[in-house]
């Protein structure tokens, strides 16, 4: 065998050599491809004809918290009771609010139930604002009872390790007064220092008494500002007022009989208010009310507002 014949033999074994190296990791490459394209594929398809989407990138620990920790809606309310020997109180963990007033010593028009001045989830006493850009309504979110007494009882909304709002009630005996107090701590974190939170207070008011027309023409909505002066929406029809962000020592949806008053030691702002009477004139609902408020935040990392209902 001459020379140059060696020489090509040689160059084509190198040749099969280096095919077969690169057919090889191909090869591998492919199978490493097939077996994450299999997992991705066992992942997304669970079996069951569901899908999972593509994971998104992760927010921090403060962020998930923020947004989600104590913010759900979920679940259905839970009730507690306080009782005193004029007042029981029954409280949803809906919204941490009152759910339902009985007046022990009073008797409705049939001399046999106890007066009730309010009962039931058509009735809403929500605070609103943003958590973190995130705009919630306390009245749909579940708080916990945090502490409870004989005579008072704490609702908290969780928001972080460190964040919380509470509302606080606390019953007497021999008094008509509840106080009430709305405490946020820690919640300078996620909320914007001078800005407001908004109260929403609708209220279907019951009737009492035997003649309903009667009653109604009795039934209003009655304020007064941090200047000492009374005000009222009509008695004897619909009616409604912008309160131009007025401050307000308190306001009270008065019945015949019977009242229901949010006291403030700070005032608060009024905003809008209305009273109407149901479509259907035999309704045993008496009015329907709607309040709106506004208390200022001022930035601080325990702010109060010392309140009591009466």
């Amino acid at each position: 065998m001459d020379k140059k014949s060696l020489l090509g033999m040689l160059l084509l074994g190198i040749i099969f050599v280096i095919f077969n190296m690169v057919n090889q990791k191909s090869a591998e490459e492919q199978a490493a491809a097939d077996k994450k394209a299999a997992e991705t594929e066992a992942v997304q398809d669970k079996g069951d004809g569901s899908t999972l989407s593509t994971p998104r990138a992760t927010s921090t620990p403060s962020q998930q918290q923020a947004t989600t920790l104590g913010l759900d809606a979920s679940g259905a309310a839970s009730f507690e009771t306080l009782s005193s020997d004029l007042l029981e109180l029954q409280f949803s963990s809906k919204g941490g609010r009152l759910y339902g007033i009985d007046l022990k010593n009073y008797k409705k028009s049939d001399r046999e139930t106890n007066v009730k001045l309010l009962d039931g989830d058509a009735n809403k006493f929500s605070y609103q604002f943003a958590i973190d850009g995130r705009e919630i309504s306390t009245g749909e979110l579940n708080f916990a009872v945090a502490a409870k007494t004989a005579n008072s009882i704490t609702y908290r909304l969780q928001v972080d390790s460190d964040s919380h709002m509470d509302q606080i009630y606390t019953l007497k005996e021999g008094s008509s007064l509840v106080d009430y107090e709305l405490r946020l701590v820690g919640m300078d974190q996620h909320l914007t220092s001078n800005s407001n939170l908004k109260l929403d207070w609708k209220t279907q008011l019951i009737q009492q008494e035997s003649d309903i027309d009667n009653e109604r023409y009795y039934t209003g909505v009655y304020f007064r500002d941090s200047e000492g002066d009374n005000d009222n929406l009509s008695d004897s029809s619909d009616d409604e007022e912008d309160l131009n962000f007025k401050d307000l020592e308190w306001i009270g949806l008065k019945q015949q009989f019977f009242n229901q008053t949010l006291i403030s030691e700070k005032p608060f702002k009024g905003v809008r208010t209305s009273i109407k009477a149901p479509k259907d004139e035999n309704d045993p609902i008496l009015e329907l009310t709607e309040v709106e408020l506004a208390l200022a935040f001022d930035g601080s990392s325990d702010a109060r507002y010392p309140m009591q209902w009466y």
